[in-house]
């Protein structure tokens, strides 16, 4: 049983990681489409190592044994490398190979990958029989944790409101910059050009989410399954325990405990309540995604 977790960035996939890197009956995969720098931690920080290690030590077994001319820095199919590549519906030759080789080292994986969601036919193709565990977060928190940086850094950027709402920069923003150029050319999108920082996240949220929850469940059925962090912080051990019924595994009581005593909610939205919230959704065409995700419009997330 291969199982993929997919989501946008800062929405949460590594704390999922995190959990099943305990079981060791899974052999866990830490974004094999990424660059082959060092991951300390990756987006959680709760590992003290390098969750990148395994997979670039696979990475440089595959080109010894299958690809030998292969530059594996081309095998950063997306960013940092060049983000369009996320966009892309397929994947060449030589990352699909990859891929069934990563999946052939172990019965039961774990691929944990933030540039797949417009690749999931791909993904069904190559593994028919994967699952798909596919984890949102607030809007508002994706953006205020991109926004604000790791560990809330630049918040001290932000102490007037009116800052963060109309920031514009040209900062990475954890490659939303590079996707939302892309989605701006497009016609659909041409009142949001010159659009703030915050309107460039909210537009890569939706679009992601629409890509991989149309094909997630076109392409896998009842083995796609939408989870929200928040969901998943409120209760661990039931989150936890729905992924393993994706697994068609009983959760061990270690990992179980594990997700008990480490996943929690640890960032909350910047200026919850300001209602520059509400017109930045409705510019973006938020509002179907946010029902779709199981958020009321009404209600928190916006």
């Amino acid at each position: 049983m291969n199982l993929f977790v997919q989501g946008m960035r800062r929405s949460g996939t590594t704390i999922v990681y995190d959990a099943l890197l305990e079981d060791g009956g899974l052999r866990c995969l830490y974004e094999p489409f990424t660059s082959d720098k060092a991951a300390i931690g990756g987006g959680s920080g709760m590992r003290g190592h390098d969750l990148f290690a395994e997979v670039r030590a696979l990475r440089e077994r595959f080109r010894r044994e299958r690809r030998p001319e292969l530059d594996t820095t081309l095998l950063n199919h997306g960013a940092p490398r060049d983000p369009e590549l996320e966009l892309q519906r397929d994947l060449p030759d030589y990352c699909r190979e990859y891929l069934r080789f990563l999946l052939e080292q172990a019965p039961d994986n774990v691929v944990k990958e933030v540039r797949l969601y417009c690749k999931l036919p791909v993904v069904a193709e190559i593994s028919p029989g994967a699952s798909v565990l596919h984890v949102v977060r607030d809007p508002r928190a994706v953006a205020s944790s991109i926004m604000l940086g790791r560990g809330r850094k630049r918040r001290r950027l932000f102490e007037d409101p009116d800052g963060f709402f109309t920031h514009r920069s040209e900062r990475s923003l954890f490659a939303s910059r590079a996707l939302s150029e892309v989605l701006l050319r497009r016609p659909e999108h041409r009142h949001l050009r010159g659009c703030p920082d915050l309107e460039r996240i909210l537009l890569v949220w939706r679009f992601t989410f629409e890509e991989a929850r149309r094909d997630g469940l076109r392409c896998f059925g009842d083995r796609y399954r939408l989870m929200r962090h928040e969901d998943l912080t409120a209760d661990p051990a039931r989150g936890v325990a729905a992924i393993y019924a994706l697994l068609a595994r009983r959760p061990p009581p270690h990992v179980l405990d594990w997700a008990e005593r480490n996943v929690s909610a640890r960032e909350d939205v910047f200026a919850p309540t300001d209602s520059r919230w509400a017109r930045a959704a409705a510019r973006v065409g938020l509002e179907p995604a946010l029902r779709a995700a199981g958020y009321e419009p009404r209600a928190a997330p916006v």
